[in-house]
């Protein structure tokens, strides 16, 4: 029982501390995200990245880290094998060219619980709980969560985190209890999407209607704070695209954009500079203005002087141009990148 109420009383005089974002406009303290894919569409393999360059406290794919010191990330995998994970996982610090410094911090830093090797080592590892009587199964998780302390905990992936029905809506009892458990941390947790239909929305043209394709009731969408999105494509000439989106609880939309594996079995992901189409219209408006400005306000007054977009538009098409590369900050100045549309 939580008791007397009055220290969680929403007071409009109170001061409110401010967000703390671990990665600008996407992920913040805190949050509970679902990262939405297709099977076999790189999920793990970008959950790694992320966790790889939030544990030594880099950007990733544009998006800016803002959590002050690396954080201390554990990652709760349940089904790769331990040689797979081996390549993966040094194969993309060999791609982020991590110094000697860095490389300490990130084995410092990052935890990987490996789950089948627990498995089949004969030890059992219990599912997380969402029954009043799976006391056991909470004490377990309540010292994992003890013994492991973290900023960021990731779950890959959720369907083999708990024996609940993920059809129905009492699947909220299990996110309710996932929040309470890990304490404040932000928490990711990898999930799949259904067997795509013939009529099924690609990420590119609905992020929201794709996302209606994830398994399970719409309460675990509807629970969570961050919604991160992908799908794998090939492009005319046979490469790999993986597309990445998200929206947010409180906060823009993050519009799909592609990225591509740096090099044969890198595993490692960077974004592809070229201009999306939704963002044509404003990104030739900032070159027909110059290509030169010292705030993201003037900015984006050009955008929506010369694009007839809203504002509130244009600051997000600002902020989506400065994660895609195509402004740049030069010298205290936003420039633009000139590439071919």
């Amino acid at each position: 029982m939580v008791g007397d109420l009055g220290a969680f009383r929403f007071d409009p005089t109170g001061q409110i501390a401010p967000e703390r974002w671990l990665y600008d406009g996407l992920l913040a303290a805190g949050d509970l995200a679902v990262w939405l894919g297709r099977e076999k569409h790189r999920k793990s393999n970008l959950i790694l990245q992320f966790a790889i360059s939030a544990a030594v406290g880099c950007d990733y794919l544009g998006f800016k880290f803002t959590g002050g010191d690396p954080l201390k990330v554990v990652y709760i995998d349940f089904e790769s094998k331990s040689g797979s994970l081996h390549q993966r996982y040094e194969a993309i610090a060999k791609a982020m060219g991590l110094t000697p410094q860095q490389r300490q911090t990130l084995d410092r830093n990052l935890e990987i619980i490996e789950v089948r090797k627990i498995r089949k080592s004969g030890k059992i590892f219990p599912k997380f709980p969402y029954k009043p009587n799976q006391e056991t199964d909470r004490d377990f998780w309540e010292r994992l969560v003890a013994n492991h302390p973290a900023d960021l905990y990731i779950i890959d992936p959720l369907r083999s985190l708990h024996s609940a029905d993920e059809n129905d809506s009492s699947i909220e009892t299990l996110l309710s209890e996932m929040q309470r458990i890990f304490k404040g941390a932000a928490v990711i947790a990898a999930h799949h999407m259904r067997k795509q239909a013939e009529n099924a929305s690609n990420l590119t043209d609905d992020m929201r209607a794709f996302s209606d394709g994830a398994r399970g009731s719409s309460a675990i969408k509807a629970h969570s704070d961050v919604i991160v999105l992908q799908e794998r494509t090939l492009d005319s000439k046979g490469d790999e695209i993986v597309h990445l989106g998200a929206f947010l609880k409180d906060g823009p939309d993050i519009e799909p954009f592609p990225v591509i594996e740096s090099d044969h079995q890198s595993f490692y992901w960077e974004m592809v500079v070229t201009v999306p189409e939704k963002l044509e219209n404003s990104y030739d408006a900032l070159v027909q203005a110059g290509g030169k400005f010292r705030r993201k306000s003037d900015a984006a007054d050009k955008i929506k002087a010369h694009a007839r977009v809203g504002r509130a538009t244009a600051f997000r098409h600002v902020d989506d141009m400065l994660r895609a590369k195509l402004l740049v900050e030069d010298s205290g100045w936003l420039r633009v990148q000139k590439i071919k549309t």
